[in-house]
């Protein structure tokens, strides 16, 4: 997973031919100052913004991070800074006339070099102390991020998922650690690098509560959990947020086992009279649900809002 440090994505580029009247990069520009708090907070901070954006077609970031980066301070604020590129850049296209479809991407590409950066970034510091474990941690995108669909504002949804139980190879004995203590301690500490408010932000808000049992379970588990936990005590809803999931990391064997577990846990065989219930229990909940958050004028949750049409489209 070295390569993750030296990419360089051309994702990130956008056509501006998708609509007739279009907005030129200068004109783009002069509308993100006067109306945007986070684009003139941003200039302010560094002048630099200015030039670079103002062009009629401004160059993409570079997904790269310095190999250099020791210290956790020192990535974290890397990570920051790309993100700012990165926003500033996409709310430029969508400024001057991108589609959708190139907004959204933009940002899944981001959240999925964001993750495994961080991942690979935690698991060099961990080693040091822990020895290496046998295999590589899977991390899931579940929601937005499964379905590339993020848009500026999204949370990431993740699954923390390891191959096998056993313990950590290290010279000193005292210093083995089990494999599910070792891979809680890297999803926790990714999960934060990406998540912490520092001074220059976040990257992404990280939301782990889909995982089994929710806050009350282990923040990764093995396949094997897992796959028990689908057997005997997953619940209908789960499999409609494992039908938008992609595995962002982990070793392609594994990631293979993994989707061979998912895959008749949301697609069974047949569709029984308790799918049926279940489904009409889960559409009483959004209902209700919308009717305590303000009814029909609740964008999200309201009756023929986003979460109810995210249940119709699974649905099918």
């Amino acid at each position: 997973m070295e390569q993750i440090f030296i990419i360089a994505s051309s994702l990130l580029m956008f056509s501006f031919q998708s609509r007739a009247a279009q907005t030129d990069g200068r004109a783009a520009w002069s509308e993100m100052l006067e109306y945007s708090t986070y684009v003139q907070a941003a200039a302010a901070a560094d002048p630099t913004i200015n030039a670079w954006l103002a062009a009629d077609a401004p160059t993409a970031p570079t997904l790269s991070l310095s190999k250099s980066l020791k210290t956790v301070e020192a990535f974290e604020s890397a990570l920051r800074n790309l993100r700012r590129q990165v926003m500033l850049h996409t709310m430029h296209a969508d400024f001057a006339g991108a589609p959708f479809a190139s907004v959204v991407g933009a940002i899944t590409q981001f959240a999925a070099f964001c993750v495994p950066s961080a991942q690979l970034f935690h698991a060099q510091i961990l080693q040091k102390s822990f020895g290496k474990p046998d295999s590589a941690l899977i991390t899931v995108g579940m929601g937005k991020l499964g379905g590339e669909e993020l848009n500026v504002s999204s949370d990431i949804d993740l699954i923390y998922v390891f191959p096998e139980d056993g313990e950590t190879a290290h010279a000193r004995a005292n210093s083995r650690i089990s494999q599910a203590a070792y891979f809680a301690k890297l999803a926790a500490a990714s999960a934060a690098s990406l998540d912490s408010m520092t001074a220059e932000g976040f990257v992404f808000r990280v939301d782990t509560r889909l995982r089994p049992y929710g806050d009350e379970g282990p923040l990764a588990v093995s396949i094997d959990f897992l796959e028990q936990y689908f057997f005997e005590q997953a619940r209908f809803w789960e499999r409609l947020a494992w039908l938008r999931s992609a595995s962002m990391t982990g070793d392609t064997a594994a990631r293979q086992r993994l989707r061979d577990l998912v895959r008749p846990f949301v697609f069974r065989r047949y569709l029984d009279f308790d799918a049926y219930s279940g489904l009409r229990e889960l559409h009483g909940k959004i209902r209700a649900e919308g009717f305590r958050s303000g009814g029909e004028s609740n964008v999200k949750l309201g009756r023929g809002g986003i979460r109810e049409l995210e249940f119709f489209v699974q649905v099918q």
